[in-house]
């Protein structure tokens, strides 16, 4: 089973935890998919996802005490596993997320860098109430900016492989759903986090903004500071609605996976190039080898109706008879170096299956705008083909 590695990033209670266990829910009832994703073996994970839908779907008074609508944060690192297959099959696939809270940028940076090594999408989420309610005024206090980015600059610095780099605005209901402009929100995002955008941009990773609504029918009320000085964030239901109806916290599954499957793709497709020049390769060394074969059968075939007559000719032709036996040697290792060339070949063309198109085909569930989704970088490396097209190139 082929896991996948997200880190998420982003301060206490901002709403990671929330965002995964409405992703799970969400996704669900995605009918035509034919896919379906479980609850991986971690046991805790999965209590803990539960919980949280659960609470979501039935807490109805949203005056809440910052970080977290209601809702504790986490101060410690927690893995989320999804699993994903053919409906009726075994799993095919291990969505693994690691969730930091965001003390642990400056406290643990070097354990979060190795884990960011390691990861194929890396989320950034963000608190949409501090960066856009009152002007930002709690932006720094609630998001962390300054030390995200700078941890962001410095795993650019690494040697490491392209990666998805998704900013998630979360609690953003106000400024998406209930907004006359909600390209707002992701302007005033991408002016906050231009800096280390742009570096992404330029090193090659593919980058997103994502607003999630969590619950969907909430609205930012007001701040409020209580007697110990902390900030206390007040939203409010919308009349006549129940809260919970939220929206695009699958698309988070689909970016991931339009962008991993697209990658998964171009491996396959360089790895069957790669083997399909080195079969070439061995084949034409084989006709050459053959061919030199026939020339010396034909000589031996020759000095065998001399040998009888001239003796002497014997030494020559025991000479001529070993040129053909080395020959013959690396003939069958030639041979041998081919028919694994093709076994791997098929191999690779037994990655072509129900699953791996199923997949593919989330990618054109993907939103590419509205909402405030805004691809900021590396499209390319979502869209380069459609995967049928690819696929069919690799004759797979």
């Amino acid at each position: 089973m082929k896991t996948i590695n997200i880190t998420m990033l982003g301060p206490r209670g901002v709403g990671k935890t929330s965002m995964l266990a409405v992703l799970y829910d969400q996704f669900k009832k995605v009918d035509d998919s034919g896919l379906v994703i479980t609850h991986g073996d971690n046991d805790v994970g999965s209590r803990i996802l539960k919980e949280r839908l659960r609470e979501l779907k039935t807490r109805m008074d949203f005056i809440t005490e910052k970080p977290g609508i209601g809702l504790e944060g986490t101060s410690e690192e927690r893995v989320f596993d999804f699993k994903m297959g053919l409906i009726g099959k075994s799993p095919e696939l291990m969505l693994r997320f690691h969730d930091y809270p965001g003390g642990w940028i400056s406290d643990n940076a070097s354990a979060i860098e190795s884990k960011v090594r390691q990861s194929h999408v890396v989320i950034v989420a963000i608190d949409a109430v501090g960066l856009m309610a009152e002007d930002g005024k709690y932006h720094t206090l609630f998001n962390y900016p300054d030390e995200v980015m700078e941890f962001l600059e410095n795993i650019l610095q690494m040697q490491t492989e392209k990666k998805l780099f998704l900013f998630v605005p979360i609690k953003c209901e106000t400024w998406i759903k209930y907004a006359d402009d909600p390209t707002i929100l992701t302007s005033r995002l991408k002016v906050e986090y231009n800096s280390i955008m742009n570096k992404l941009r330029q090193a090659g990773h593919a980058v997103a903004v994502l607003p999630v609504q969590t619950l969907g029918n909430i609205k930012f009320a007001r701040f409020e500071e209580d007697e110990n000085g902390i900030i206390r964030e007040y939203f409010k239901t919308i009349a006549g609605r129940k809260a919970y109806e939220p929206k695009n916290a699958e698309q988070v599954l689909f970016y991931i996976v339009s962008f991993v499957i697209a990658q998964y793709i171009h491996d396959i497709a360089d790895q069957v190039d790669q083997k399909a020049g080195r079969e070439r390769e061995l084949k034409q060394k084989l006709d050459e080898i053959k061919d030199k074969i026939r020339q010396k059968e034909e000589s031996i075939g020759w000095l065998d109706e001399w040998l009888a007559k001239l003796p002497i000719i014997g030494e020559f032709f025991g000479d001529k008879q070993k040129e053909k036996e080395e020959l013959e040697q690396q003939k069958n290792l030639l041979e041998r170096q081919k028919s694994q060339i093709e076994q791997e070949l098929s191999q690779l063309q037994s990655k072509k299956s129900d699953f791996i198109l199923k997949l593919g085909n989330l990618r054109f569930k993907r939103k590419i705008s509205g909402d405030g989704i805004e691809i900021i970088a590396g499209g390319e490396l979502f869209d380069a083909g459609s995967l049928k097209d690819k696929v069919s190139a690799m004759q797979l």
